[in-house]
Parts: structure tokens; C-alpha cells; sequence
């Protein structure tokens, strides 16, 4: 197997998306000698703490009255996790949700917490948990690390770390963060192009500390509602334990309603190219994949991407989360030579740049039979909207 050079001694993080196959269909492509470590991140039981988003695969476990199976979720990911460390694999628990609970309240935590403990404390019992992906900072001062000694903490994308400062202030007012064994710390998504603000914050850090970045998203920069998507992302299950299963899409991916009207919008989003993880070497220590919604191909074939540097380069919509239900042609080809150069120097890029890259993706797409090209999903007119309203 040959991977990516740039991927030396680096970290590899990929999403479990409550398919067992997947663990072993990595196993068998993810073959030693590898120069970089893997940690699949897992979804907890949801009626002990939300993972930050809708569970995936959540209809195989819900029974005929629409309530959550916990006997056979937990059974089944302590089989996942077990199998994970045959294959040399390192397992990350996200604790995603940045409320605890909902409504947030002094007595919602007196309950949520303890269960959150014990559920850790379970787990590291068995051997099988390497680190635990934490939201919300409370829980560094809620939850009794000294009691999960050899579990590493990563502060989640949704921590907001988005600058230097953002490490200053941290450090100056928080000693949790010095006492407890911060392993990992995830970037905000709009500064994944933002070089200079990377090399800041790196120089900030404690230099066993380790930067992760989400590197195939996609999620637009400066989404106006990225906040309102992640907050209806932490609202499952309700406090009865019932899970809706219902693809309301309207409320998961806000950013269509932008990219529709401008498109070429996708272009100044936060995605990345395997080619262009060297850019990083020296920056950033972890690279993200995302999303557990996706299934066990779709993870494959990204996982492959980003390791080996081989994917469909005719077609970037299969690599990256905000456009893989896309279905026109968006070849590498139509980005400059100079593109990434040009996109993650100091000051942004016009609006007219992107907008000429995006005629061009029109054009390949005419040419290919694709005569109108329009980014959409089922769901997301606003008819359709005030549909579900009135019918509600």
C-alpha cells in the first residue's frame, strides 16, 4: 500500500456510522506498515449523551413504538469499538453536544453528568476507549478525569477555537485546561484555508498538543446558519427517549438555500484536497473526515482519497460532504493551478473570482450533456417549508 507522503506521522480521524462492516472493510484497506495513526470516532448512546448530531442508521434501532433501542445500540458498538483495536485502531467517544442537556439547567446536570461518568468510566473499564471529543468546556471541570486517567480529551470543532486569542484566553482564565491532558484541539471550520491564522495559533500551544482540522466538509465560510443547524443537530433524542426519524432536510443543510441562489459559493467553502495536505505539514497534526451520515462506500471511498491520494478526479462532488448528493461534474481540472495559493493568502478572494471558476464547471458540465447545472436537495424550497408548517 503506498500513502500519501504528507501523511507521516499524522493522524487520520474517520467517522463510524453504526455499520459493523465498516470497521473491518477499513481494517482490510488501512494495512500496516501505515505512517500515520487512525482513530474512528464513535456516537455514544444518545440517551446518555447526544454525539451533536442526528443518530446515523437511527431506524435500526427503534422499536415498533418509535423508542430507542439501548440494549442492542450498546451491544453493538462495544462489539464496534472491540473490533476497532484488533485492527490497531485508536476509539474516540464524542460527547459532541455543547447543552447537556435540554433545557440546560443546574438540575438537567446533576442527572446528565453522573450518567455521562459512569457511561466513561464503563468503557475505559474495558480497555477499549482511547479519548473522549468534548463541546462544551464545563465538562472539563464536570467530568472526573483523574478517574479516566489514560483517556486523552480533543476539544471539538464546536469549542470555537478561532484564533490565538481565542488560546490566550483559555490558558489565562481556565487552569482546567493546563491540569487536564488535552490531547487534541479541532480548528474552527472557517480557517481551515486561513494559513496565517494556523501558524498563530500553532505557536500558541503547548507543542505536545496536537491541531486537528475537518478536512471534506464543505460547510460554507461564514454561514449565518451554521449555528442554527448545529444547535438542531444536538436535539435528538427527546427527553422521553424517542427518536424522530424523519428526514426533515430543511433543517440539516441551511447552507442550500445560499449555494441555490449563488452557487459558486461551494467554491469559497472549507474543503480541501489530498493534494493539498502537504500545504499543512508543519501546522497541523490530525486530519478529520467527515460524516458519519454517509454510508460505509461513501466513508470507503473518501478514507481512500485523502490516504492514498487516488479518487475520481473528474467529479470533486463525491469527495466533499456539501455537495456528494450533488449531481453535476465538478472537475479538478477547472480550479487554477494556483488555486489553493490563491485562496488561503491573507486577504479573501473577490466575488468574481470564484464566480469565473464557476462558468467554467457550467461550461464542462454543457459539454458533458449537463445543459443547466443547480445545486438542491428535496426539501429545501421554501413552498416545501410552509408545507410542513401548515401541516404541523
Amino acid at each position: 500500500m503506498k500513502y500519501l507522503s504528507s501523511l507521516k506521522n499524522k493522524t487520520i480521524s474517520i467517522p463510524y456510522n453504526n455499520d459493523p462492516n465498516l470497521i473491518k472493510r477499513l481494517g482490510e484497506f488501512l494495512i500496516y506498515p501505515r505512517p500515520f495513526d487512525v482513530y474512528i470516532y464513535f456516537a455514544p448512546n444518545p440517551l446518555i449523551a447526544n454525539a451533536g448530531r442526528k443518530l446515523p442508521n437511527a431506524k435500526n434501532y427503534i422499536n415498533k413504538y418509535n423508542k430507542f433501542n439501548k440494549n442492542k445500540f450498546d451491544k453493538e458498538l462495544m462489539l464496534a469499538l472491540q473490533n476497532a483495536k484488533k485492527y490497531g485502531f485508536k476509539n474516540n467517544l464524542l460527547l459532541n453536544n455543547v447543552l447537556l442537556g435540554i433545557p440546560h439547567s443546574n438540575n438537567d446536570l446533576k442527572i446528565v453528568i453522573p450518567k455521562i461518568q459512569k457511561y466513561l468510566e464503563k468503557l475505559n473499564s474495558k480497555k477499549i476507549l482511547d479519548r473522549v471529543t468534548i463541546s462544551n468546556p464545563y465538562l472539563l471541570e464536570l467530568i472526573n478525569w483523574k478517574k479516566l486517567s489514560n483517556v486523552e480529551i480533543k476539544t471539538s470543532v464546536n469549542f470555537q477555537i478561532k484564533s490565538s486569542s481565542s488560546i490566550d484566553l483559555v490558558n489565562n482564565v481556565s487552569n482546567f485546561w493546563l491540569d487536564k491532558n488535552i490531547d487534541c484541539i479541532e480548528i474552527q471550520k472557517d480557517l481551515l484555508r486561513d494559513i496565517g491564522v494556523l501558524k498563530n495559533i500553532r505557536k500558541k500551544i503547548d507543542k505536545k498538543t496536537k491541531l486537528s482540522i475537518i478536512i471534506n466538509e464543505g460547510c460554507l465560510t461564514g454561514c449565518p446558519y451554521q449555528m442554527a443547524h448545529q444547535l438542531y443537530s444536538f436535539s435528538f433524542p427527546n427527553k422521553k427517549g424517542r427518536i424522530n426519524s424523519e428526514n426533515i432536510l430543511f433543517n440539516i443543510a441551511k447552507c442550500k438555500y445560499i449555494t441555490r441562489v449563488e452557487p459558486w459559493r461551494i467554491l469559497d467553502a472549507n474543503w480541501i484536497l489530498p493534494s493539498w495536505l502537504k500545504k499543512y505539514t508543519k501546522l497541523i497534526d490530525e486530519f478529520k473526515i467527515t460524516d458519519r451520515d454517509s454510508s460505509t462506500e461513501e466513508i470507503l471511498y473518501i478514507v481512500k482519497a485523502y490516504a492514498t491520494g487516488n479518487y475520481d478526479k473528474r467529479n470533486l462532488c463525491r469527495l466533499i460532504s456539501l455537495l456528494k448528493m450533488e449531481n453535476f461534474l465538478f472537475p479538478e481540472i477547472t480550479l487554477p493551478k494556483n488555486f489553493f495559493h490563491e485562496v488561503s493568502k491573507e486577504n479573501a478572494k473577490s466575488d468574481n473570482y470564484y464566480k469565473k471558476i464557476w462558468k467554467k464547471i457550467e461550461n464542462h458540465n454543457k459539454s458533458h450533456g449537463n445543459k443547466v447545472i443547480t445545486i438542491g436537495l428535496n426539501g429545501l424550497r421554501r413552498e416545501n417549508l410552509h408545507k410542513f408548517i401548515s401541516n404541523n
